[in-house]
């Protein structure tokens, strides 16, 4: 023994028998370790449930009002908690205790106006990390979380208003987001209102809109609306619902409608009838400013030319908005003439189709591209000669105008168009039995065609894309089979190289870019039409397998909008169809959407701004 005595065992609380052998023969004693020892691996304990259990037992302490150190009061409620905490998720909290405002000094903080169970909600929220938001509390919260500075909880508040955004609150939405600095919440309210202005305009929000925020509105270049007609009558149907206390506004109202865009129809039987307008001085004014416009007929003059082109005869434009085209082509033979000058866009907002000017002429087997934010509608044939165009009109969504540009060197049909670097290369096709292994590339701003390389084997019925910096040419038919080989052009050298063949040899089909990869569409493989999809990924250099279109489609127009891809028209197994399917690359997955108005194959499809005009 040490001299301590047998009780300083005895003293110990060890159940069962004891063998001295186990006990310390000192309290102090450390085990010896070798330097082998030390130099060893750490261990490191890292429990994983460690913060949750932490902040679980700080939940409890709140609960008993263990180590409390502040009392929060809103209004007659008080909530006890300790500081750190609070600190720890709340820059606003965490400002106010660790500086020298006399909350610090008297652990006591009053919260004035908010709303109890919201401030409780994001007290709870710092010690649980679990939050509710729904419809009956989310604007309360904001506006908490907004004064606490607690970001991820305003961004969380914000993302749930955003799903909930409908024509009936967006403006409601916008004002609050506005007056407690949401700025992404604001930013999306306003697109909002930009895209879906007249069914915001028919709901009671907007009837109750102030006349300065009336005229931002109206004022906003990027509405989307099908005319002026729709803000006329929004502007006029505002005014109305307080008549006595609004009738003085009409002429300030009115010179933000943009009167000599709307139809000279529309102008004398609507506007000129309309007492509210022919009362007011202002409004007459601006009644026969827009009808003169039209009576001297400068009305695609002005409009064509930025130059001569005023706000009031400028078409509004909706950002980031697009409208997909689907452009001549050739109909059912039941129709007199079965090519077709028709051109129609897709409203994917709306989910519908309606018609656009007619083409120069009729035109099919043409192809499409979008550059410079006018379409390009290139070569095919007419209905009056089979043999291939050379001819190119252009299209100008503004004014929905059709203008002719220069021709190719070469007649095409059964060619593909790609769109890089704000340059058009058409490639490949054929005219007259001659198979094109050529390539011209066009310059909107010379609006000139030159030759470059030619690709290494000729191609009818070729598919080809543009992607990063290249554009790749595949499949189709060289004169003697179909070709499953696909190359890749480089303008920087001016050189085809041969790279991964295609799953299968086909024509007829389409290929486009979207999401970094290559989309083969459909088409024709000599025997039958293809449902297959193949997608081409340039870091592997390998092709594989994608959800199959819904119906065996050749001869249709494909294009990307939205990150969506697009495929229109064309033959099935038996007949052309004028069905539209759409496939969500994140999803691999195809839905069908509004039809066309008329069946129809050999068309040129591509994506532009949507102006209204």
């Amino acid at each position: 023994m040490d001299g301590r005595g047998e009780s300083y065992y005895e003293d110990l609380e060890i159940e069962g028998p004891i063998e001295e052998s186990f006990l310390p023969s000192r309290p102090s004693y450390t085990p010896y370790l070798s330097t082998r020892d030390r130099e060893a691996p750490q261990f490191i304990y890292e429990p994983e449930d460690f913060t949750s259990a932490a902040f679980s037992s700080l939940w409890s302490m709140r609960e008993e009002g263990l180590l409390c150190d502040v009392i929060i009061k809103v209004g007659c409620h008080t909530y006890r908690a300790h500081k750190v905490v609070l600190a720890s998720c709340s820059l606003y909290f965490r400002a106010m205790f660790s500086g020298d405002m006399k909350e610090s000094v008297t652990g006591e903080v009053t919260i004035k106006e908010f709303d109890p169970d919201a401030v409780k909600s994001l007290l709870d929220f710092c010690y649980s990390s679990v939050l509710t938001i729904n419809l009956s509390n989310v604007l309360h919260l904001l506006q908490a979380a907004s004064l606490f500075q607690m970001n991820g909880v305003q961004e969380a508040c914000c993302n749930f208003l955003i799903a909930q955004l409908h024509p009936s609150n967006c403006l409601g939405f916008c004002k609050f987001a506005d007056t407690h600095s949401c700025y992404r919440l604001w930013k999306k309210c306003n697109v909002f209102v930009q895209q879906r202005f007249p069914e915001v305009a028919l709901h009671e929000e907007f009837l109750e809109l102030t006349l300065e925020e009336l005229i931002n509105i109206t004022s906003d270049s990027h509405l989307n609306v099908r005319g002026e007609e729709q803000i006329y009558e929004a502007v006029i149907t505002w005014i109305k619902h307080d008549l006595d206390n609004r009738k003085d506004h009409v002429g300030i109202l009115l010179k933000n409608v943009r009167m000599p865009l709307m139809s000279a129809a529309f102008l004398s039987r609507e506007v000129q009838s309309e007492p509210l307008v022919m009362d007011s001085f202002d409004g007459r004014g601006l009644l026969i400013e827009a009808m003169d416009f039209h009576l001297q007929k400068n009305y695609m003059r002005d409009t064509r030319s930025a130059k001569n082109r005023s706000v009031n005869t400028t078409p509004r434009q909706c950002p980031g908005l697009e409208y997909l085209f689907s452009i001549g082509g050739s109909g059912p033979p039941v129709l007199d003439d079965p090519y077709l000058d028709i051109c129609e866009c897709y409203d994917a907002e709306r989910n519908e189709w309606r018609q656009v000017a007619s083409l120069n002429q009729r035109r099919s087997g043409l192809r499409v591209a979008t550059c410079g934010g006018y379409l390009y509608a290139v070569g095919g044939f007419s209905a009056t000669d089979t043999k291939a165009l050379s001819s190119v009109d252009r299209y100008d969504p503004m004014t929905d105008s059709w203008r002719s540009m220069a021709p190719m060197n070469q007649p095409r049909r059964g060619f593909a168009l790609a769109v890089l670097h704000g340059c058009m290369y058409a490639i490949g096709g054929i005219n007259g039995g001659i198979y094109y292994d050529s390539v011209e590339k066009y310059c909107p701003k010379k609006n000139q065609w030159r030759f470059v390389q030619p690709m290494t084997v000729e191609r009818r019925a070729v598919y080809a894309a543009a992607l990063d910096n290249y554009i790749y040419a595949a499949g189709g038919h060289d004169g003697d089979c179909l070709l499953d080989t696909m190359e890749r052009y480089d303008p920087s050298s001016d050189i085809w190289v041969v790279i991964a063949n295609m799953m299968s040899p086909c024509c007829l089909g389409a290929l486009v870019s979207l999401k970094g990869c290559l989309y083969a569409i459909g088409g024709y493989d000599g025997t039958t039409i293809l449902q297959h999809v193949q997608k081409f990924n340039p870091e592997t250099c390998e092709w594989t397998s994608v959800a199959s279109l819904p119906i065996k489609r050749g001869g249709f127009g494909a294009a990307v909008m939205d990150g969506l891809l697009y495929v229109v028209g064309g033959c099935d197994s038996l007949t052309k169809v004028n069905s539209v399917d759409r496939y969500d690359p994140e999803k691999d997955k195809w839905t069908s959407v509004a039809k066309m108005s008329i069946r129809r194959s050999g068309m040129g499809v591509g994506v532009a701004p949507a102006f209204l005009y």
